[in-house]
């Protein structure tokens, strides 16, 4: 499936600082995690789109409270869900469950 992901990003476009090793209940390292990440992978579509969703903070209810699908809601799901379903990622799993009965 990692190979079909055309969307994934290559080893040189997001770099990790792992920090140094903890001792004990000592973690001073102050360094974010991502040293490095290659912003146009936020173009693709089914990450621009999730991004969308985030920063329109549809699904995020007060506590308590009902929560309810409206129209925006419901747009913004369905784009998503179709770009998610058409991946080959997608296609791929969906196959292999099917196969498996």
């Amino acid at each position: 499936m990692r190979e079909a992901d055309v969307d994934k990003a290559k080893p040189e476009d997001i770099v990790l600082n792992w920090g140094s090793s903890v001792k004990e209940n000592n973690n001073n390292n102050q360094s974010k995690l991502f040293s490095y990440v290659n912003k146009s992978l936020f173009n693709r579509p089914i990450y621009s789109n999730l991004i969308a969703i985030y920063e329109q903070n549809l699904f995020n209810p007060d506590a308590c409270q009902p929560d309810y699908l409206t129209s925006l809601k419901n747009i913004s799901l369905e784009r998503y869900l179709t770009i998610l379903t058409n991946s080959s990622v997608f296609r791929l799993a969906y196959k292999y469950l099917v196969d498996q009965s």
